[in-house]
């Protein structure tokens, strides 16, 4: 009869518990459904575009709402005066900005920047990454780790060395080691999508958001790379 210490380590004892992933699972699923707002708040603002007609307009005033200052915007149609609240807002605008604005030719004072919808699909497109993305390289990185381990143990028993059955690392020893260089290749792709945006419309941001987006995560990617290589 074999001794207890020298038997087969059970499943329990070497693999991560279930529910581990089911919950990576859940997070990724949230993050698709966050995608997939973005998505139909984008092709809808991309629809109502090709019913409004543009003209220009200027702020003539702010409005404060919830400690922020949204311009108000005044345009004529038809030798008609009308003002709206603009549903975008931007700390370098000023008075007397001119500013793009799209407004309906069958009811003039309903109008609109059409950035505020871009926006929104901006942001349900950063959740949407935060939310699906982590949990995916998690999931990744739980395979790669699984299958170096499986490597390792082949490696042992075809040159005949005893097996080293060693724990799997866990989901937060994976997060630790990868947190830093995953926020960095976040924020590189943020940076690259406002730039795209800069260039299509100059008015939605300035340079200097693009640039500290990318320095910051250039700084955080390299940070990530150290740390991956001295927790390997």
């Amino acid at each position: 009869m074999e001794n207890a210490d020298n038997a087969e380590p059970s499943v329990e004892q070497t693999s991560r518990p279930r529910w581990g992933r089911w919950v990576l699972y859940g997070f990724l699923a949230l993050g698709v459904f966050f995608l997939l707002v973005s998505a139909a708040r984008l092709i809808s603002s991309i629809g109502e575009r090709k019913t409004l007609v543009e003209t220009q307009s200027t702020i003539v005033g702010f409005v404060s709402i919830d400690e922020s200052a949204y311009p108000i915007l005044e345009y004529t149609v038809d030798g008609q005066t009308y003002r709206i609240k603009s549903d975008y807002m931007s700390s370098d605008m000023q008075m007397g900005q001119h500013i793009r604005l799209l407004y309906d030719p069958a009811d003039p004072s309903k109008a609109q920047t059409g950035k505020g919808a871009f926006v929104e699909a901006i942001v349900f497109a950063v959740f949407g990454f935060v939310f699906g993305g982590i949990p995916l390289l998690i999931l990744r990185s739980m395979k790669k780790a699984d299958q170096r381990r499986e490597d390792e143990k082949a490696q042992a028993l075809y040159e005949g060395k005893p097996v080293e059955t060693e724990a799997p690392d866990s989901i937060f020893l994976i997060i630790f080691r990868n947190l830093f260089f995953w926020i960095g290749l976040f924020l590189l792709g943020l940076a690259v999508l406002f730039l795209i945006l800069k260039i299509a419309d100059p008015e939605m941001h300035s340079f200097i958001t693009v640039l500290v987006l990318g320095f910051i995560g250039a700084t955080f990617t390299a940070i990530g790379s150290f740390i991956r290589k001295i927790f390997r």
